[in-house]
């Protein structure tokens, strides 16, 4: 059968109740219901600054503030111009959007503030060009009043097109959020901090979220006391206990 093992169990229990009566225990054999989980997307360091090399105009302030950041695409599409302190590098989090309506965030912890480089900083200044109200990454004003973006159309005119040009697996706005975990980690920030720039209040959470290289383990292995690193190795002989 090509039906999932809940399916299969809800099947049997209904043509129990038809015939009225159930089967002997242990008279069906259910398929295992274990199945491999695909990994979640996260995009690498290289692949983020390939990325940001390759867009223009407002998405590449959005691309960068995605990963600088790492706030869900929501936060960023409802984000507004007073929500950043520019005296401090502190953007807040205060609203989400979707598709095209503002809200308010979607947990208690995602309200939040985010430290941001002062690098970051100077290129939304730049993006606002002044501005000093209105949405941060408006969709095109009609009638003269602004909609936060949506997300169907920053993946269709925006994200998409560079990542098949730069021929990177295709994957969302998410994969910039589990960048930037996967990034904070390996940095060793603390903990705490990490859920309070990401607005998470589970660490389980946290820890799903990082996608931790090869390299990183690499650092922290080396800093382990190696057991064997005086243990000279054996000839054949000794090691058929035949030496003299």
């Amino acid at each position: 059968t090509n039906l999932a093992p809940s399916s299969v169990r809800h099947a049997v229990k209904v043509l129990q109740l038809i015939i009225g009566s159930r089967f002997e225990k242990k008279s069906i054999h259910f398929p295992s219901c274990i199945e491999e989980e695909s990994e979640t997307a996260c995009y690498s360091q290289e692949q983020v600054e390939r990325i940001l090399g390759a867009a223009e105009g407002k998405y590449e302030i959005l691309f960068a503030t995605a990963a600088g950041t790492g706030m869900r695409a929501g936060e960023l599409y409802g984000l507004q111009v007073d929500d950043i302190d520019f005296s401090r590098n502190v953007i807040h989090v205060r609203r989400s959007a979707w598709e095209g309506e503002l809200q308010s965030p979607k947990t208690r912890n995602a309200r939040r503030a985010i430290s941001i480089t002062k690098s970051l900083a100077n290129m939304l200044k730049g993006h606002l060009d002044g501005r000093t109200t209105g949405l941060v990454f408006p969709c095109r004003a009609y009638n003269g009043i602004q909609r936060p973006l949506r997300n169907s159309n920053v993946l269709k005119w925006g994200l998409h097109p560079i990542l098949r040009k730069l021929k990177i697996p295709i994957a969302g706005m998410h994969a910039f959020r589990h960048y930037r975990v996967t990034a904070l980690i390996e940095s060793n920030v603390p903990l705490e901090t990490v859920k309070a720039w990401i607005g998470h209040g589970s660490e389980a959470m946290i820890r799903r979220y990082s996608h931790l290289r090869p390299g990183c383990f690499e650092k922290h292995l080396a800093a382990v006391p190696d057991v064997s690193a005086g243990i000279a190795p054996k000839s054949p002989l000794e090691k058929r206990g035949l030496a003299a």
